[in-house]
Formats: structure tokens, sequence, C-alpha cells
């Protein structure tokens, strides 16, 4: 089953509790903390989760031909190491690729203006950036980075180009675009929200500036919007700057599948998972039970589906925010189980992830689980 496919603009949402958001470049590195509602969708051992966060790699240069200062993010926390390890050399490769293009640039500059005998204006080179993060029990949430690059080389003024970098830190970490946000008819939807927010204001942009946004859009994410990017002069004057337009995230509490799931790579027709109200993973108990080897018994007068294999056993009751295996202190999981439109019991996923311990991964818009080895 591709929920993409199926399910279009239901394809898989985050869980989108943000953390704050911090400027680097200058100002003090802002928290990264959760927010409460984060904190509530976070399983109870939190000191076992992974979660990104951001550090800065300053480079700060000053010679006669140009000044330098750049905040370069390092990123850490991922999941997948082999991809954070990737990302960290993407963004320190661009960054100093352009310090090496602007100070060649300006020792070349500065040696004509003293053999041609005109002024020479020092050129400069900042990067500065942003951060923001999110947990969830779906995929390890998200991190969302944007990145301003200013060059001046002279003349009235400089020029800023935006970089962004969306990542969805699963197992297996991925690149997020729009399709990942709002699914295949993105377009569709941000297209006409862009529309009408340069409707609102046609004097800072191009008269039919706008062709509508690409596959490889830039955007980021901040304060629960998607904020779409677009260059300096790219559709608007060097007034208006780089323009960008907020669009509201898809809200928790879908009853449509988000991601479909696999179990030891086979696919289960008709299982995905959901959002609760407050924005957790749930998941058919039964169905996705059976397919990693438990017994179920269901007691239809307390609402309780008893899970056992082997000697590990637990059960789980409708309305009852209250998990535990054997004999393990009872935790919360952010949501009670509760019956879906097709009459099952849908519980955390997070059950299976974090007290069962099966195994989790994620590729593209399918979770796939896997039993722990004995």
């Amino acid at each position: 089953m591709n929920v993409r496919t199926q399910k279009g603009k239901h394809a898989r949402r985050l869980m989108l509790a943000l953390a704050g958001t911090a400027l680097f470049g200058g100002a003090a590195l802002g928290s990264h903390a959760p927010s409460a509602a984060a904190a509530a969708a976070t399983p109870a051992p939190a000191e076992t989760a992974v979660h990104p966060a951001v550090s800065v790699k300053k480079i700060v240069r000053s010679t006669k031909a140009y000044e330098a200062s750049l905040y370069i993010p390092v990123v850490s926390g991922l999941k997948d190491a082999k991809f954070q390890q990737q990302l960290n050399g993407i963004l320190e490769s661009a960054a100093l690729k352009d310090l090496e293009a602007v100070a060649r640039q300006a020792e070349e500059d500065r040696a004509s203006s003293q053999k041609e005998s005109y002024p020479f204006h020092k050129h400069e080179i900042k990067l500065q950036f942003s951060a923001a993060r999110s947990e969830s029990l779906v995929d390890g949430g998200f991190l969302s980075l944007k990145l301003n690059t200013y060059i001046y080389s002279g003349g009235a003024h400089g020029i800023s180009r935006i970089d962004t970098y969306n990542v969805a830190n699963g197992a297996e970490a991925s690149y997020m675009t729009l399709a990942t946000l709002y699914g295949e008819d993105y377009a569709e939807h941000v297209d006409k929200e862009i529309k009408r927010q340069i409707a609102a204001h046609p004097e800072l942009y191009f008269e039919d500036g706008f062709a509508g946004v690409k596959e490889d859009q830039p955007f980021y994410i901040s304060g629960g919007k998607a904020r779409v990017v677009f260059q300096p002069y790219e559709i608007a004057p060097y007034a208006t700057g780089a323009p960008e337009f907020p669009i509201a995230l898809p809200e928790a509490g879908s009853p449509e599948p988000v991601l479909a799931v696999q179990v030891q790579g086979q696919p289960l027709e008709g299982i995905g998972v959901t959002q609760s109200k407050d924005g957790v993973a749930m998941i058919p108990a039964r169905q996705v039970a059976e397919a990693l080897g438990y017994k179920t018994k269901w007691t239809a007068a307390t609402s309780t589906l008893e899970l056992s294999k082997g000697d590990t056993w637990t059960a789980v009751s409708k309305g009852l925010d209250s998990y535990s295996v054997d004999k393990s202190a009872p935790v919360r999981l952010g949501a009670a189980p509760v019956v879906d439109g097709k009459g099952r019991l849908t519980v955390p996923l997070a059950l299976f992830t974090e007290l069962l311990k099966a195994t989790v991964s994620y590729s593209g818009d399918v979770v796939n689980l896997e039993a722990p080895k004995a």
C-alpha cells in the first residue's frame, strides 16, 4: 500500500510539536528543549531518546581585501549517523567554498584596483542560520535549518542567498520536501496560498513573477508553519528582500493513515499509522501484535486486549493511558487506546517500539517493524 498515492494530502504528516527556533550569528544559542506538547508525545524513558541538536563552528577572518564571519551549523543527535556525517560535510564544504570564492575575488579586485588606481571596497561574507526541531513518535521528529549567506563584492549593496535543509530523523534519515508535508498535490495547495498572499500586497512583487513552486522549492519550518522561500530578485525587487510565505502545516489528529505499515518487511494490508488529537502516532494493536508473533485475547467487558509471547505479557485497555510489560511500573505514552472507525483498538506506536522493543525503520511513507531478536 502506498499511502502517498492513495491518501494524497494526508501523506506522511509530521507530529508537529515544535521546539523553539534559535538564530545563530551574533545571537546567543537558543533553547532546544522540547515544548510541552512535544514532551507529552515523548515516551517515558527519555534518557534513552536521541534528538537532533545543532552547535556552531565559527570562522572569522579579516584581511585588507575582505571580512568573513561564518557561523556554520554542526548537527548532532540524528539517529542515522552516516546521514548526519554527510549533512555536516555538505554544510561545511558549501560554506568554505563560498569563503574561498569571496577571498579569491577580493584579492583579485584589490590587486586590480591598486594597479589601475580606482577605489576598492572591501568585500564581505557572512553566514547565519536558524534551526528548529520537533520530536515525534512516528519518525524521531525533524530538523529544519535555514542558512542565510550574505556576500558583498562592491557596488550599492550585497546579495543574500537562502539555503534550507529539512531532515526527517528516522533510522534512515531523509530530506523532506513540500510533497513530504502536503502530499503529491502539494503544488496546488501551496501555489494557491502563495498567490493569495501576493494578492494582498501586489506592490511588493514583480507582476506575473510567481510561476509556481518547484519540486525542490526551498522552505524551512518555524512556529508551526512551513515558510516557503524565494531568492532576492526571483519574484520581487531587491527592496522586498528574500520573500517568505508562511503556510500552515497539516494538523495533528488526522483519521487518515499517514504511514503504511510493514512487519518483518511484509506489508499489512489496510493497516496504517494515524495521529491522535495530540499528535501521537497510533496503530491498530491486534493486527500488528499478531504479525509480530504475539497471541492476543480480547475481553469485551473491560475493552482490554492482552498480548503474550513467550515470557512477555502486556494488556491495554480502551481509554487508559497506562502501559506496562510484565511487572514493570506503568508509564504514560501520551494517548490512551481508542477504537478507530473500523472497530479496531489502536494504541501508541511506542507500545511496540519502546516497551515491547520492536525495531523500527522508515523508508518514504512506510514504517517497518521487526520483532526483537531473542
